[in-house]
């Protein structure tokens, strides 16, 4: 691999799978009934685990009528659930639903399949090192991560 490539392969895996996932919400547009943009809401919603609504409106930009508008739709196509916080009745809990996993299992079939190809050419030894290097990239995108959102 050329220096070229080094620079730039984790940019071509995430290019190469942002396009996957562009092009299967886009082709399954009319069977999974979202659109991008509540694809993208949903995956930011398990990125944060169980946001509320007010950490979805800091995250996303948007303001509270927006996002509450945007996750009614959701939950009326049924890949969300609200749950009222049992501490403090004013916070509501965005939960997804097993509808989202299962839209997200056919939106990751890619990836899946692409590692399962992978793991089909390397010995049981570079399977874990594989898996120890990928763990360490995907550390170090979250500490990237961590720190923007501050």
């Amino acid at each position: 691999m050329n220096k070229k490539n080094k620079d730039n392969i984790l940019a071509e895996i995430v290019k190469k799978t942002k396009l996957h996932f562009f092009r299967s919400v886009f082709k399954n547009y009319h069977a999974s009934s979202l659109s991008l943009g509540e694809s993208m809401i949903l995956e930011v919603i398990e990125y944060l685990e169980r946001p509320s609504i007010n950490d979805l409106v800091k995250f996303l930009y948007m303001s509270q009528p927006n996002v509450s508008y945007r996750i009614n739709v959701l939950q009326e196509k049924g890949y969300v659930t609200k749950n009222k916080s049992v501490e403090d009745a004013r916070i509501t809990h965005i939960i997804l639903t097993d509808k989202y996993f299962s839209y997200k299992r056919k939106k990751n079939e890619l990836t899946a399949r692409v590692l399962r190809n992978v793991e089909n050419k390397l010995d049981e030894k570079e399977r874990e090192y594989l898996y120890e290097n990928l763990d360490l990239v995907n550390r170090e995108l979250e500490k990237e991560l961590r720190e923007f959102l501050r």
